[in-house]
C-alpha cells in the first residue's frame, strides 16, 4: 500500500502543469450526427438546459483475488478536503459558460422562467432562480448541480411540449487510480495512487418528432496528479486474516483544494466549451 511520504512523492514526481494535462480534452461523438438529427434540431432554433451536473467520486474502491481464488484484497480510498460550495461555483460558473456559447451560435437558451411558464413538469423542490443551484453527498459521490428547471425523464417528449430542443450535461470525475497487479499471482494486492480523470457528455434531444438525439463525448486524454495535500494518501484503517491473506484497507486522501479545483475548474470549462463548439459544428454541415 501507499504511505504518505511515498504517494506525495509521486505526486511531486508525475505531476504536469494544470496549462498542459487539463487543456486536454478530446471530444467524440459516439453516434454519427448525422444530417437528419440536424435538421431536426435546426426545426427551432430555442433550446432548454434540462441539467446540468457533475459527479465528483468520493470514495473509489478496488479488489483483487489470487489466483487459484484463495487471498483477497480491496481497498478503499476516500476523498476529502474540498469545499462542495467552493465546487459549486466551478459548476455553475460551467453552466453559465454554455448558455453563454449557446447564445452566441445563435441559440435561444431558456431561463427558468421561461420554462416555469410553460407549464411543463418542473423538478420538484426547485421553486426560484437563485435555488436552482445546489450539491449533495451520496454516499460514494458528491452531486453538484445546475438546473434550469427540468426533471430527468422523458426527454423527446419535454422537449416536444416545450416547443425547444433540451440539452442535458452530465460530468464525472475521479481522483483516484488502482493497480490491481497480477491475476496469475498467488498474492492479492491492490494499490492505489492520485490520478485525476474528468469525463462526461452533452445529449440534446429535439424537438422535431421524428429527430434523433445527439451526443458529444468529452474528457480528459491523461490524468494529472499533482494536487494532492500535505498528508497524501494515508491508511484509517484496515483487517488482514492470518490464514488466507486476505486484506482490507481503507485510506484518505487528502486534496490540495486550490490546486484540484483549479484542474476540475479548466477541465469542465474546456470540456463545455469543445463539446458545444463540436455540436454547433454537426448541426450547422
Amino acid at each position: 500500500m501507499i504511505g504518505k511520504t511515498k504517494s506525495f512523492a509521486i505526486a511531486l514526481l508525475l505531476g504536469i502543469s494544470a496549462s498542459t494535462l487539463a487543456q486536454e480534452i478530446v471530444t467524440s461523438t459516439p453516434y454519427k450526427i448525422g444530417g437528419g438529427a440536424g435538421k431536426a434540431h435546426k426545426e427551432t432554433k430555442k433550446v432548454a438546459i434540462g441539467f446540468f451536473q457533475v459527479m465528483q467520486t468520493t470514495t473509489s474502491s478496488a479488489s483483487q483475488t489470487a489466483a487459484g481464488g484463495g487471498a483477497y484484497a480491496k481497498m478503499s480510498v476516500s476523498f476529502g478536503g474540498v469545499d462542495p460550495s467552493a465546487y459549486l461555483a466551478i459548476v455553475k460558473e460551467g453552466y453559465d459558460l454554455a448558455v453563454k456559447k449557446l447564445n452566441e451560435a445563435g441559440w435561444e437558451v431558456l431561463t427558468t422562467e421561461q420554462l416555469k411558464a410553460t407549464g411543463v413538469e418542473t423538478l420538484q423542490g426547485i421553486a426560484a432562480e437563485d435555488k436552482t443551484a445546489t450539491y449533495f453527498q451520496a454516499p460514494t459521490t458528491l452531486v453538484v448541480q445546475n438546473f434550469s428547471a427540468l426533471g430527468y425523464n422523458s426527454y423527446m417528449k419535454k422537449a416536444k411540449d416545450l416547443g425547444a430542443n433540451m440539452i442535458n450535461f452530465l460530468y464525472g470525475a475521479t481522483a483516484v487510480g488502482f493497480d490491481r497487479g497480477s491475476r496469475y499471482s498467488k498474492k492479492a494486492s491492490v494499490d492505489a495512487s492520485p490520478y485525476l480523470t474528468f469525463g462526461g457528455s452533452m445529449t440534446s434531444y429535439p424537438f422535431a418528432r421524428n429527430g434523433s438525439p445527439a451526443t458529444v463525448n468529452a474528457g480528459t486524454k491523461e490524468g494529472v496528479t499533482d494536487f494532492v495535500g500535505p498528508e497524501g494518501l494515508y491508511e484509517t484503517s484496515s483487517r488482514k486474516s492470518r490464514y488466507l491473506g486476505n486484506a482490507f484497507g481503507k485510506y484518505t486522501l487528502d486534496i490540495d483544494q486550490a490546486k484540484y479545483l483549479a484542474y476540475i475548474r479548466t477541465m469542465l470549462l474546456t470540456s463545455v466549451e469543445k463539446s458545444i463548439d463540436t455540436w454547433v459544428a454537426a448541426m450547422n454541415k
